[in-house]
């Protein structure tokens, strides 16, 4: 049931809290489909030493494109609960055999990333436009400032070639944002989240 996790890099805790989802054949998976319940930390801001424990049962979850609508910005999440279907275990090893091979091909697994930047868009009449689509058409594939660099394979993912700042990173993402906004009248947003 939870197989098109396989490959996406982070940690369930991010994965809920970005409602990860995936491609796998014709069927689009995300994790708000097997999700049942999260437990969170609840951090007091004047008190450290000080930490309570709070549940989102199946009601309370919402998610939409790329976020969830539940958590606190003070909220940590320490356990998830699935409901997941049981499934003859060589064919969940084909399936996750199956989606690595795809990824291996389509996405830059060999350096390490964030993922996918930039969240798909919708432009004003509608039509929905991937990413990596806007990327390439500022001609940003392959770009580099510093040691971060557009992959060559997949334009929406940012990669380490080494010794990357976090501030080049940054840099990239203001170029792609500030190109697209200026030539196409697109405007990116970041699928990527931002500790301070």
């Amino acid at each position: 049931g939870l197989e098109f996790l396989a490959g996406i890099p982070g940690l369930v805790g991010g994965a809920v809290a970005m409602n990860a989802d995936a491609r796998f054949g014709d069927v689009q998976q995300s994790v708000q489909d097997r999700l049942k319940k999260v437990e969170v930390a609840v951090l007091k801001e004047n008190d450290t030493n000080q930490v309570e424990t709070k549940e989102y049962s199946t009601d309370k979850l919402r998610f939409e494109y790329r976020k969830n609508l539940f958590l606190q910005p003070n909220e940590i999440i320490l356990n998830c609960y699935w409901e997941i279907a049981q499934t003859d275990p060589k064919e969940i090893k084909t399936k996750i055999r199956s989606l690595l091979k795809k990824r291996k091909e389509t996405q830059p697994i060999n350096f390490p990333s964030c993922g996918s930047v930039f969240k798909n868009v919708t432009e004003k009449d509608g039509t929905k436009i991937s990413a990596w689509q806007v990327i390439d058409k500022l001609g940003l594939k392959g770009a580099k400032i510093g040691n971060a660099q557009f992959s060559e394979i997949h334009g929406n993912f940012i990669v380490n070639l080494g010794s990357a700042k976090a501030a080049d990173v940054k840099a990239l993402i203001e170029l792609a944002k500030q190109r697209a906004k200026n030539e196409l009248q697109i405007i990116l947003e970041e699928e990527v989240v931002y500790l301070e």
